[in-house]
């Protein structure tokens, strides 16, 4: 089933000439980076959005109609050598990284709220160097990624304080273990 776009953003395709846009948002313990895909800063939604043009790369986003966790790829390419180090000192695994697709009228402005296209969370850094720029890549998941992890819980009352701090039904699940029980007529 086809992707359907919010009121005002068809609307502002109808209307005329646009131009599109990326926005991308990342959430990190040392603050939030937000580039999109042009020259020059953009505000949108309170924020400032640094322009990065074509160092910023983002892989297709695939969806499908079955429940699958795909992921995609942004890729900042040019940057400086000495700025790697930033990204390495950086906690990166797990947080959340946005996709947005926008719209932008011929003087720059943002026409309607951007179409928020991919959510996930952080995975894999990859870095790749010569002697002046590098190229950092970081493979996105999707949150659906969550439902393949194993769940792992226990029948013991310990497991069961996590969830019901005041249940005691699982208390003795320890001490019968190692019973005899005889059953029966001896």
């Amino acid at each position: 089933m086809p992707r359907t776009l919010n009121g005002a953003f068809a609307t502002a395709v109808a209307e005329g000439q646009v131009f599109p846009a990326i926005l991308v948002e990342g959430l990190f313990d040392s603050g939030a980076l937000r580039l999109w895909s042009g020259i020059g800063d953009l505000s949108w939604n309170s924020f400032t959005w640094t322009g990065a043009g074509n160092v910023l790369a983002v892989e297709a986003i695939t969806e499908r109609g079955d429940i699958q966790a795909l992921g995609t790829t942004v890729t900042l390419s040019g940057i400086p050598s000495a700025t790697v180090s930033l990204a390495l000192a950086e906690p990166y695994q797990g947080r959340i990284i946005r996709i947005y697709q926008a719209l932008l009228s011929s003087a720059g402005a943002v026409l309607a709220d951007p179409d928020e296209r991919f959510t996930g969370r952080a995975d894999v850094m990859g870095i790749s160097d010569d002697a002046q720029t590098a190229t950092i890549s970081m493979t996105v998941e999707s949150r659906m990624i969550d439902l393949q992890r194993p769940r792992e819980r226990r029948y013991t009352h310990a497991d069961q304080q996590i969830a019901y701090p005041t249940d005691r039904g699982l208390e003795y699940v320890a001490t019968i273990q190692d019973q005899q029980i005889k059953w029966g007529n001896a």
